[in-house]
């Protein structure tokens, strides 16, 4: 079985900066977006003029007074 891994604290230093950004492997953020367009799509023979996208990243969590996601 895995060992559970604790999330990376990086203090947050400099002028107007506080509290700390937190990193951890399993930290992701998803976006989907509704796309109207032309475009031939992977293995399709038509043309397409509408169609979603996903996109998968890295994300961290700067803390503060309030929670802040980011994808780096």
């Amino acid at each position: 079985m895995r060992q559970p891994v604790d999330p990376i604290r990086e203090l947050n230093t400099g002028p107007g900066f506080g509290g700390y950004t937190e990193r951890h492997p399993a930290y992701a953020q998803i976006s989907a977006a509704r796309v109207s367009g032309t475009a031939y799509l992977y293995g399709s023979d038509f043309v397409h003029h509408h169609y979603v996208t996903l996109k998968i990243a890295r994300s961290e969590r700067v803390r503060d007074l309030h929670d802040w996601y980011h994808a780096p």
